[in-house]
């Protein structure tokens, strides 16, 4: 008996759906971070920029490792990026003034 082999094109929208997400998770946040740093900070709607990156890539993340099988190194650098651009986004938001 002879097992089938998966290809690479077979997972194609999968793969591309598990990277894009994430990386456009990552683009928002950097765009949170300049956002906190001129105007957002102390501000409700500065605390929702900075909180749906944190949330979204900690999510990925925990998604990320506790996967069937396990997900590629990359993946978890990828997902990484949103969380701690959510995380430096919060931190600018909690201060109160430029130092």
């Amino acid at each position: 008996m002879t097992l089938p082999r998966i290809l690479a094109e077979n997972w194609g929208p999968l793969i591309e759906l598990l990277i894009l997400v994430p990386l456009a998770l990552a683009v928002i946040s950097i765009g949170g971070v300049a956002l906190n740093r001129r105007r957002g900070r102390r501000r409700w709607w500065g605390l929702i920029v900075a909180l749906i990156p944190t949330i979204g890539g900690g999510l990925l993340l925990l998604m990320f490792l506790t996967v069937r099988g396990g997900a590629p190194v990359f993946f978890h650098l990828i997902a990484a990026v949103p969380f701690l651009y959510g995380l430096r986004s919060l931190y600018l938001w909690s201060r109160t003034s430029e130092p």
